[in-house]
């Protein structure tokens, strides 16, 4: 009798140690869950960025414009807005002129002078240097 008991009392001590075995999986599967999913949504923001700086960099503002207006998530991961000045008469692609804002602060550009100066080097608030 005494060996049935004992054993018993074993089979509840294990099942107890393999539920929260299951438990804290469960919970660890769930953070993972949560940082993939902030971490994905990171990439994209990150590929949207990648492509504004491609776009300046071609003197492509349009497309800038473009991915704004059809995306929300490009609109609020982007580092600016920017819109065509709709005022404008200018036909050659070039000069047709855009306005930005960053920080608060308005500039009109357009497509060849964002092609001729978006590269170089450029230093970040950490202090390392991005060449582009």
């Amino acid at each position: 009798m005494e060996n049935k008991s004992l054993s018993k009392v074993k089979q509840q001590i294990e099942q107890s140690q393999i539920d929260a075995v299951k438990k804290l999986t469960a919970a660890t599967l769930e953070h993972i869950a949560e940082k993939e999913s902030v971490r994905n949504v990171l990439q994209e923001e990150i590929r949207i960025l990648k492509h504004d700086v491609v776009d300046l960099k071609e003197g492509r503002l349009d497309r800038i414009v473009e991915r704004h207006e059809v995306c929300d998530q490009a609109k609020s991961a982007s580092a600016f807005t920017i819109r065509k000045d709709e005022a404008s008469k200018t036909t050659n692609q070039w000069y047709i002129p855009y306005i930005t804002t960053f920080n608060g602060s308005e500039q009109v550009i357009n497509n060849s002078v964002a092609k001729m100066h978006t590269g170089g080097s450029y230093k970040l608030s950490d202090g390392t240097i991005k060449y582009i």
